[in-house]
């Protein structure tokens, strides 16, 4: 049997690599507020412009049930707001920076 080396692990290296990109992503974006999946929604709106949050979600990789408290997180910040009137595709609000 092999002897186990955690140093090659893939749960080990995962782990580590999660690690470093939280710390250059926070180094990088400055605001040690702002997670990745948000910078990840902000990204979306200002390259799409205004959008439902169906469309927010899938464009950004984010799920339906994450995006809602996601959205809802940052516009308490102050950083996304509604947009009347109502998106007429999906019959929702639309998302803005």
């Amino acid at each position: 049997m092999a002897e186990f080396e955690l140093i090659s692990a893939p749960g080990h290296l995962i782990r580590r690599l999660a690690q470093i990109h939280t710390a250059v992503f926070a180094e990088e974006v400055g605001d040690p507020r702002l997670t990745s999946p948000q910078f990840a929604v902000l990204h979306v709106l200002a390259d799409e412009g205004n959008v439902d949050q169906i469309t927010l979600g899938r464009v950004a990789g984010i799920d339906r049930s994450t995006i809602a408290d996601l959205v809802n997180r940052l516009v308490g910040r102050g950083l996304v707001s509604a947009c009347w009137p109502r998106c007429p595709k999906t019959s929702g609000i639309t998302w803005s920076c």
